[in-house]
């Protein structure tokens, strides 16, 4: 009578059947250990074995007591089939806890169907039964966290404000870049002005010739700063109100003549 009313709390305790959960039972330790002692114990089981991917039940009943209802040896490698099959479920986990001469050892089984149970042990004190924690953890190992990927910056379309910044930027500082060569050039032109003879006629005709090159360089190269620092301002002020950019337009000596710099993001 007695082993059939256990064997009706056994069922009782085993969880609905759902096909899709891999289905785990932690029964509460067996032993003589003290009894708040083994409380505790079990709830650090209990906690370790909810790192077991599935849904997890804690059961009422230890091990020996479920073998027996279900007839079985709990000494027996097979007998941890049993119990999961009457159980209906996909893994158990059990184990003891026993002292000896004030000495706590707690011995952790899991058993998987048709595989060898698994075991830890860990030797406890009273005042500290997290201890087994640490001991038996090696069963339980975390769950694997899913990877967590980055998905790449999406590509955004140029505004009309940053299209036309960057063009007029680009068209200002090329601009200017030819009015400082212009001005390079007359440079040279006004060497060879201040240098050449004037002894005859053909010499000033040269000389007449040399200053109206060098005029309309230095002409051309006064527009071509003037529309390209302009440019670049127009398109620095685009680029601002659009507010993804900040652009500066910056004249740069260099050697043998002069450049431009352009700063800025996009």
């Amino acid at each position: 009578m007695t082993r059939t009313l256990a064997f009706l709390v056994v069922l009782a305790l085993a969880p609905p059947a759902r096909a899709d959960d891999h289905k785990v039972i932690v029964l509460p330790l067996d032993g003589n250990a003290d009894p708040a002692l083994r409380t505790k114990l079990n709830a650090s089981v209990g906690k370790l074995a909810h790192q077991i991917d599935g849904a997890v039940t804690i059961g009422d009943t230890t091990f020996a007591e479920t073998a027996a209802a279900v007839g079985c040896d709990a000494a027996a490698p097979s007998c941890a089939d049993t119990v999961m099959t009457t159980l209906a479920v996909d893994e158990i986990v059990y184990g003891t806890a026993t002292t000896t001469n004030g000495q706590t050892i707690v011995v952790v089984k899991r058993a998987t169907k048709g595989a060898p149970p698994k075991e830890a042990q860990a030797t406890v004190a009273a005042d500290a039964p997290d201890q087994v924690e640490t001991g038996v953890g090696s069963l339980f190992p975390a769950k694997e966290q899913p990877l967590q990927t980055t998905a790449p910056p999406k590509d955004v379309a140029w505004s009309r404000d940053k299209k036309i910044g960057i063009a007029a930027v680009a068209g200002g500082g090329a601009l200017f870049l030819i009015g400082l060569f212009l001005w390079n050039s007359a440079s040279d032109y006004q060497s060879e002005i201040d240098n050449h003879p004037t002894d005859t006629p053909q010499d000033f005709r040269e000389l007449t010739s040399l200053e109206s090159s060098a005029a309309w360089r230095a002409g051309i190269g006064n527009f071509a700063v003037l529309f390209g620092l302009a440019g670049a301002g127009v398109g620095a002020y685009y680029l601002y109100r659009d507010h993804q950019a900040s652009v500066t337009v910056t004249p740069t000596p260099v050697e043998h003549g002069a450049g431009v710099t352009l700063g800025g993001r996009w």
